[in-house]
C-alpha cells in the first residue's frame, strides 16, 4: 500500500503537510442551485472544520503553518481549499486565490477539495494552467457510487458527471483524488467495494477513505436522533479498512485512512474522537497488511501434500518439547495419515501459505464447509460457515500463523460464509487467550476421541444496514 507521505517522498523528496485554508466558497447543494440543505452528512461548515478562515490567502498560510511548524521538519506544504465547493465560483475570483496560494513560495502543491459538477472547461483550464507552475491535485468529493445511497445523501449530481471530470482534469495532466465515505446507511461491505472499484476503474490517481461521522449541525443527526441508522464500531471499520486496502494497487497512493470529526459537534462514532487510538490502531493494520503481502494464500498442490505432513510431524514434536498436550498425545498423525490430506487436497480443501521471496510453505490447514462436532451447536446449518481443521505452521516462522488465518477469514468472505469456526483444546489456555483476542467467542464443546475441545466462531462482519432510507424529509432539504 502506498501511502500519501510514500507518494510526496518519491515525487518531491520529502513529506508534505496539508494547510486547510476557505476560500469563502459556498456549494450548489446549498443555494438552490442543485439543491438545499447540502448532502445529508455535511456540516455548517462544509467539511472545513479545521481550515483557516479571513479573507487573504497568504495570512491563511501563514496561520496553517504556524499550526504544523512544530514537526514538521525539512519538509514542505500543500496549499488545500478544503471548505465547501472550492470551484464554485467566477473564473477571476478563483485565479486570483489559487494564483496568490500556488505562488506563495512555501507551497510545493496547490490541493482543491470540490464537487465534479463545478468544473466548467474554463476551471479546468485555469486549473491546467496553474499546474505549469506547481502541481496541481483536484479532490473529487464522490463518496458512494451506489444509486440509492447518492439519493439518500442528496449527491445531487450522477455517476456519469463524475466520470466525465476524471478524464477531463487527466486531459490536462491534473492529478485526481476521490473521496469516498465507509459506513453509509444501507451500504453492505459489497457496495462499498463496489465504490472503490468503481473509482480505481476511472483511474483516480488516489483515494481518500473516510469513515461516516454523525455531526451535530447535519441533517444525518436528525436520522440518527430517530434511531433510523448507527454507525460502525472501530472493529467493523477497521475489517472494511483492511478489505478495502488489499483492493488497491501499488500505483494508487492512499491519502486518507480514517480522518477526524470535529470534537465539539461529533455525536457518533465517538471511540473515533480518540485520535491517537485510531492512529495506532491504523498503523497496525496497515503493518499487518504489509506482512501479508509477503505471502500467497492459495489451494496446495498434490507434491506439497508431504511438507505439511511434515510440518505436522515436527508441531507434534514440538509439543512434547514445550509440554503441550494436544496432537502430541491423541495419535494424530494415525487419525489424520497422509492419505486423508490428500482425500482433502482433491476435494479442493486444503490450503496454504507460501512465502513469495523462495516460494517455501509456511502454514497449512484444512477448509471445510461443514463439521459433524458442531452437530449439537444451535444454528449449525443456518448460517455458511468455514470449519478450520489440521492448522499447522512452520516452527520458527513466527507470525505465519496469524496471517494464515486472516487471509483465510478473507477468502470465508469472498465465498459468501458467514462464520469462521474452529475448535481448541479445552486445556490450552495460551491457544484459549489467541483466538479470543483474534475475536472467536466460545460457543459449545465437542469430543473426538481422546480429543476434548472448545467450539468458536467469529462473525464476518458486514456493513451496517439501515432498516430503511428515508430521503428527502420535510427540512431536510433536497435535490430538485
Amino acid at each position: 500500500m502506498k501511502t500519501m507521505n510514500d507518494y510526496c517522498r518519491e515525487k518531491f523528496g520529502k513529506k508534505l503537510y496539508k494547510l486547510s485554508l476557505d476560500g469563502g466558497f459556498t456549494c450548489p447543494n446549498r443555494d438552490g442551485t442543485k439543491g438545499t440543505g447540502g448532502c445529508i452528512f455535511c456540516s455548517r461548515s462544509g467539511s472545513g472544520d479545521f481550515a483557516e478562515s479571513g479573507n487573504d490567502i497568504k495570512e491563511q498560510i501563514e496561520r496553517a503553518k504556524r499550526r504544523v511548524e512544530h514537526k514538521n521538519k525539512n519538509g514542505g506544504y500543500i496549499a488545500y481549499f478544503q471548505s465547501f465547493t472550492s470551484t464554485y465560483a467566477p473564473i477571476e475570483r478563483l485565479k486570483k486565490l489559487f494564483s496568490e496560494a500556488i505562488n506563495h513560495p512555501d507551497i510545493d502543491v496547490l490541493s482543491i477539495g470540490t464537487r465534479p459538477d463545478c468544473l466548467p472547461e474554463e476551471t479546468i483550464a485555469l486549473l491546467g494552467e496553474l499546474n505549469k507552475i506547481k502541481p496541481v491535485w483536484v479532490e473529487l468529493g464522490l463518496q458512494t457510487s451506489k444509486k440509492e445511497s447518492i439519493e439518500y445523501i442528496r449527491r445531487c449530481y450522477e455517476n456519469e458527471v463524475y466520470e466525465k471530470a476524471v478524464k477531463a482534469l487527466h486531459d490536462k495532466g491534473i492529478y485526481v483524488i476521490t473521496h469516498m465515505i465507509i459506513g453509509l446507511p444501507g451500504e453492505s461491505r459489497e457496495d462499498i467495494k463496489n465504490t472503490l472499484f468503481y473509482i480505481l476503474n476511472n483511474k483516480s490517481d488516489g483515494v481518500k477513505l473516510q469513515l461516516l461521522h454523525i455531526l451535530k449541525d447535519s441533517d444525518l443527526y436528525e436520522e440518527y436522533k430517530n434511531g433510523n441508522i448507527k454507525t460502525l464500531t472501530k472493529e467493523e471499520y477497521l475489517d472494511i479498512l483492511k478489505e478495502l486496502l488489499r483492493l488497491i494497487p501499488e500505483e494508487v497512493a492512499v491519502h486518507r485512512l480514517t480522518g477526524d470529526g470535529n470534537k465539539n459537534t461529533l455525536v457518533s462514532p465517538m471511540w473515533s474522537a480518540n485520535k491517537k487510538d485510531v492512529i495506532n490502531s491504523v498503523n497496525k493494520l496497515v503493518q499487518e497488511l504489509g506482512q501479508e503481502q509477503k505471502y500467497i494464500f492459495r489451494e496446495i498442490k498434490e507434491d506439497e501434500i508431504p511438507i505439511m505432513f511434515e510440518m505436522i510431524l515436527s508441531r507434534m514434536k514440538w509439543m512434547d518439547k514445550v509440554g503441550i498436550k494436544q496432537w502430541n498425545v491423541t495419535k494424530y498423525d494415525e487419525v489424520y495419515p497422509i492419505a486423508y490430506y490428500e482425500e482433502k487436497r482433491q476435494k479442493g480443501e486444503v490450503f496454504v501459505l507460501e512465502e513469495k521471496t523462495n516460494g517455501d510453505i509456511v502454514a497449512a490447514a484444512v477448509l471445510k464447509s461443514e463439521d459433524d462436532r458442531w452437530e449439537g451447536v444451535p444454528c449449525y446449518k443456518r448460517h455458511s460457515a468455514f470449519y478450520l481443521h489440521n492448522f499447522a505452521a512452520k516452527i520458527g516462522k513466527k507470525g505465519v500463523g496469524a496471517i494464515f488465518l486472516s487471509l483465510a477469514e478473507e477468502y470465508a468472505k469472498e465465498k459468501g460464509k458467514e462464520y469462521f469456526r474452529l475448535d481448541s483444546a479445552d486445556d490450552n489456555k495460551k491457544l484459549e487467550k489467541y483466538y479470543t483476542e483474534k475475536g472467536y467467542i466460545p460457543v459449545g464443546e465437542c469430543i473426538d476421541g481422546l480429543y476434548t475441545g472448545i467450539l468458536r466462531e467469529k462473525k464476518l462482519q458486514e456493513a451496517q444496514k439501515s432498516p430503511s432510507l428515508t430521503h428527502g424529509k420535510k427540512n431536510m432539504g433536497k435535490c430538485p
